[in-house]
């Protein structure tokens, strides 16, 4: 039975809709309802439905928001929109969501019901064209399917043999190649179906071993190549018993075809291919991809890139997981630079820049991405783009997040394995003045602000922006500000009081 969610924040209506409708007659089961848009989104994530029956006027979340997001997820599930109002805008909404009905308040149960079998009759022709896919994805059980319509009741007990193929995107309508296949294999034992997402899935009786099976499949690939004018790619799996061992030999195949990154279309990939698989690991000289993208060599960038990518991935035997590894590590280190010179105008959201591998054909369209994110990274880098040195940022990054602490270069030397005579020579060059000068300079802003700003005692103040003696706090920020933090301070009560004066007097 089909599965209903009501959505309706009148408790007399939601309550008359679960109760009057004969649901089992007309092959639905109610199983959530729900007095809100919001209650209703959080039962159908629970447990999903197939038919969801709402108001449109409903607090916290309105049914056309509830359609809109269940809708983002699930294109098979059926929505009857009830509404009191006669609203045109309403129904262009609900058209454009694909609802199933647009019913007016109050409810007619001879409209209503007309309604739901419609919504039956939809589900019903959805899922004889998905029944075969919802098994073999491990959304439905063998004994839900219907193996008649499929062409497989023969074949019961039979061994076989699935494939997918897939194609270059834009070279060939699926539903056309899928006509074509169908026409020029009809006298095989062999069955095609197709989903709408640009591959095809195979089912062979098989009669020979795997090898010759594999070779039939190459056969194919050549003949539709030739005739069709496209590129494929195949995926074969391994032989087994029944239309038991499909889900089993399609999960096979779903792991197969990720090497068509490696690959590419005009190939053929089995379960010997995986078998020669080995872990070999796959180095990823991290130093010298950060010093390219440094020193800002296009030339040697698109080089090295060629050479992780072709040299070092295509040419030896490393697993799939291998090779995402290194793709993983080489974005790590363009990650990682972006951070340490503060470059924001490079979009590389880590998670994103993952997905976008995934969705990418193969390793020559994988290579192009991260040359193009390389060279967008050189171009921010380039000198007029870029104030200071990364260890020269970094230490000013810390030193302007606490003044006050007991910092020198010695120990930032030290920190960051660099020579203290260089570091000091290198600071002055670039911020144009000495480190200690520097760092003076921003304990003594502070302690103005402090000052300025609070009631605490100057010798406390002294102490809190890293002057240990008294003394020398007051002779470097009299050096600084031409007075002694005492008059500041004085000057300051001074103009408040000259300001409040001023006040009474008007």
């Amino acid at each position: 039975m089909y599965k209903v969610l009501i959505a309706e924040d009148e408790e007399l209506i939601r309550e008359g809709i679960k109760n009057i409708l004969p649901w089992e007659e007309l092959g639905f089961h109610v199983i959530h309802c729900a007095s809100n848009g919001a209650e209703a989104l959080r039962l159908w994530e629970e447990e999903s439905v197939d038919l969801i029956v709402t108001d449109i006027s409903m607090p916290e979340k309105t049914g056309l928001d509830l359609l809109e997001e269940i809708r983002e997820q699930d294109k098979r599930v059926r929505f009857i929109i009830l509404t009191g109002y006669d609203e045109f805008s309403y129904a262009k909404t609900a058209i454009r969501l694909d609802v199933e009905d647009y019913i007016l308040k109050p409810i007619n149960e001879e409209e209503m019901q007309e309604s739901i079998k419609k919504s039956r009759k939809k589900l019903e022709k959805m899922d004889y064209k998905t029944s075969i896919f919802q098994y073999l994805k491990g959304k439905m059980e063998l004994e839900k399917t219907n193996l008649e319509q499929w062409e497989l009741t023969e074949w019961c007990h039979c061994p076989l043999i699935l494939s997918i193929f897939s194609w270059e995107e834009g070279e060939q309508k699926g539903s056309e190649l899928l006509n074509y296949v169908k026409e020029k294999y009809r006298h095989d034992f062999v069955r095609f179906y197709y989903e709408g997402d640009g591959e095809i899935v195979v089912i062979k009786r098989a009669f020979w071993e795997q090898e010759k099976e594999v070779e039939y499949f190459q056969t194919m690939q050549n003949q539709l190549e030739n005739d069709c004018s496209i590129s494929t790619f195949f995926a074969v799996s391994s032989i087994d018993d029944g239309v038991e061992s499909l889900r089993k030999l399609y999960e096979m195949v779903e792991k197969l075809k990720k090497y068509r990154m490696i690959e590419g279309y005009g190939f053929t990939v089995d379960v010997n291919y995986l078998n020669r698989k080995e872990n070999i690991a796959l180095t990823v000289d991290e130093e010298q991809i950060r010093k390219i993208l440094v020193s800002r060599e296009q030339e040697a960038m698109v080089l090295y890139l060629e050479k992780i990518f072709f040299h070092a991935v295509k040419e030896t035997n490393s697993s799939l997981e291998e090779i995402y590894r290194v793709l993983v590590k080489t974005a790590l280190v363009f990650q990682k630079t972006m951070e340490e010179f503060q470059i924001h105008n490079v979009k590389l959201d880590f998670v994103d820049f993952l997905e976008t591998l995934h969705q990418l054909e193969d390793l020559y369209q994988i290579k192009q991405h991260f040359t193009t994110v390389a060279l967008a990274i050189m171009e921010e880098l380039a000198p007029e783009k870029v104030s200071y040195t990364p260890v020269i940022q970094k230490i000013i990054n810390e030193v302007e997040a606490d003044p006050g602490q007991n910092v020198n270069l010695k120990s930032l030397a030290g920190k960051y394995h660099i020579n203290a005579s260089y570091l000091g020579q290198l600071f002055q060059k670039e911020v144009g003045c000495s480190f200690v000068n520097y760092v003076n300079h921003l304990r003594n802003e502070k302690a103005k602000e402090l000052i300025l700003n609070t009631d605490k005692k100057i010798n406390e103040i002294a102490k809190i922006v890293g002057y240990a003696e008294s003394n020398y706090f007051y002779r470097k920020f009299k050096q600084c500000y031409g007075i002694s933090p005492n008059t500041m301070r004085e000057m300051k009560h001074y103009e408040n009081s000259s300001y409040d004066l001023h006040k009474n007097m008007q």
